[in-house]
């Protein structure tokens, strides 16, 4: 073999050596790259567990966890903690946290010393209920049309307050609803902001337009009418948009609360107890506040309905002749 054949075949091998490894090395990065973008996939569409789908998702776990904790000790301040209740109650809770598909939170319960009808989630898993929904839990007097609520105690009742605002915390729907909130404002503001700039370059050149070769252009009292249009466009444009989005959360809300009924009897049945206290608590709250009654600061934006009594009867059919994981979100 002379030195000019010697000489291609070590070519030949450096340049297909050289193409191996800029092969590997491609494939490397177009890993590294895959793998980043799997990362900031899941972050901005993490995996709900109560739902089991993706949800998109700006507001972090650190940052749900924090927004409930700067808010729970000024709404439920310790000297206003009723001790013995939350400890009473406290097993239960902590049999439904057990129960429910969200470990990653700080579950808290506290009992308020106040009168009020009420109970409520902050982000992260602060709940709190008050004395007043315990004693109104105490009556025993409900009956329901063709479902049977005789076998339901007090701790059943408690279970499906609980479970319910449980399904809050779990499902994240505090943590969405400022997310869309803040999304909403940020919306707003961009699309108000791009309507004043529009309405007032539009004033400024129909004027210049009418006016043009005829008259001298006042700029001062120009500009004025132009800032009072746009003033006014983005008022009348910030009125709607604030109305549509109060109807649009309501909507969001109820359609949370739903969810939450339906879960939350899920995992009161987990935890051991009575799923048919969820029919009662909603039925209660049609007979004493379903029917223009103002007193119960809870279902302010989301009323007690029958539509809602209707819902959790079907869940508990189902539990009761299918199973658990025949509840769905």
């Amino acid at each position: 073999m002379n030195s000019v054949s010697v000489a291609y075949n070590h070519a030949a091998c450096c340049a297909d050596t050289a193409a191996k490894r800029t092969s590997a090395l491609c494939t490397k990065i177009c890993a590294k790259i895959a793998a980043i973008a799997c990362k900031i996939f899941n972050a901005i569409f993490p995996l709900n567990p109560v739902t089991k789908s993706r949800q998109f998702r700006v507001i972090p776990t650190k940052l749900e966890k924090a927004y409930g904790e700067s808010f729970y000790n000024s709404l439920c301040p310790q000297s206003r903690v009723d001790n013995d209740l939350t400890d009473d109650y406290k097993p239960i809770f902590d049999k439904l946290v057990e129960a429910c598909d969200r470990k990653d939170l700080d579950y808290e319960f506290r009992v308020l010393d106040s009168n009020v009808v009420n109970a409520f989630c902050l982000p992260g898993g602060k709940i709190v209920i008050t004395r007043g929904l315990i004693d109104k839990l105490k009556e025993d007097n409900v009956n329901i049309d063709g479902f049977n609520v005789d076998d339901v105690d007090l701790e059943d009742k408690i279970a499906a307050v609980l479970g319910h605002e449980i399904t809050h915390a779990s499902a994240g729907h505090s943590a969405m609803k400022i997310q869309t909130a803040i999304l909403l404002w940020l919306t707003g503001r961009v699309l108000s902001f791009s309507l004043g700039i529009f309405v007032r370059s539009k004033v400024i050149q129909n004027e210049q337009n009418s006016k043009k070769g005829k008259e001298r252009i006042n700029q001062a009292s120009l500009n004025r009418k132009a800032n009072t249009a746009a003033t006014i466009s983005t008022s009348i444009f910030d009125v709607f948009w604030n109305l549509g989005n109060y109807f649009a959360q309501n909507k969001y809300g109820h359609s949370h609360e739903f969810q939450s009924d339906r879960i939350g009897m899920k995992y009161a049945a987990r935890a051991g107890y009575n799923p048919a206290g969820a029919v009662y608590v909603q039925q209660m709250f049609v007979d004493n506040f379903g029917k223009g009654n103002k007193a119960l600061a809870l279902f302010s934006t989301h009323p007690p309905s029958q539509e809602r009594v209707n819902q959790c009867i079907n869940a508990y059919k189902k539990i009761s002749l299918w199973g658990l994981e025949t509840v769905n979100c």
